[in-house]
């Protein structure tokens, strides 16, 4: 429910029912194999210039750093709680940078997702026109937090969720519309795709664009599974 315009109450304050030790061992099983992928695939990119200086690879690059800034620092956060049931070291500067990785970096990948579903349209239709993202705007409200440290992430609930349009702003536009985008861009490359190769008929172009459609698709897939159903609950508890 939303409180005097903020999302107070939204966000269960209890931990899930799964028990501590198995998302122990979840995290770790899962985590160590996702950073070997995220390092071997960035070192190809990095070191294969081809691969590099292809345009379709940029948006991919960025998710991989980010992902593995997550996988270097919000998982271990996660485990050591997990494990000593307190967050360690308990001090206001480790939850900030939690709460900038768990949030920030994340709703960071998600914009680089949303952003990346239109330039890959760019880049299968219109593959002359590109986009550039040009600044980056932080805002940080003058407000006090209060950390939870026996709550994983210090309790996840920035002081600026207090702030009415700060609050809705976040989570509409850092989170709900970026999916809503990339869900849109995702059908609609996919039906332009279809309709393309039946009406031109056209072998060569085709497999060129299937290559590209079915790389940057399977990536988008992933996010929207996981990101749909989130999002949806929240438009539905801001909506009343």
């Amino acid at each position: 429910m939303i409180n005097n315009g903020t999302l107070t109450g939204l966000f269960p304050e209890e931990e899930i029912s799964v028990p501590r030790q198995v998302r122990f061992w979840l995290f770790l099983i899962l985590v160590i194999p996702s950073i070997y992928c995220s390092c071997v695939l960035l070192f190809q990119l990095f070191v294969n210039k081809k691969l590099q200086s292809q345009l379709s690879n940029h948006i991919i690059i960025c998710l991989l750093i980010l992902g593995l800034i997550i996988e270097l620092i919000d998982i271990p956060l996660h485990l050591s709680f997990l494990e000593l049931g307190i967050v360690w070291p308990s001090t206001p500067t480790l939850c900030i940078v939690w709460w900038f990785v768990d949030t920030g970096i994340y709703n960071g990948s998600v914009i680089i997702m949303a952003w990346g579903s239109i330039h890959r349209y760019l880049l299968i239709f219109h593959d002359r026109l590109f986009l550039i993202a040009k600044k980056l705007v932080m805002i940080f409200p003058p407000c006090l937090n209060s950390y939870d440290y026996t709550s994983p992430v210090c309790g996840e609930f920035p002081c600026y969720f207090d702030v009415p349009l700060l609050s809705i702003w976040d989570t509409v536009i850092n989170s709900i519309v970026p999916t809503a985008i990339t869900t849109i861009f995702s059908i609609i490359v996919l039906a332009r795709v279809y309709i393309q190769k039946r009406r031109l008929n056209r072998a060569n172009l085709w497999r060129r664009q299937r290559k590209m459609t079915i790389q940057l698709l399977s990536i988008c897939i992933l996010f929207l599974v996981a990101n749909v159903p989130f999002n949806f609950v929240t438009f539905a508890h801001i909506c009343g």
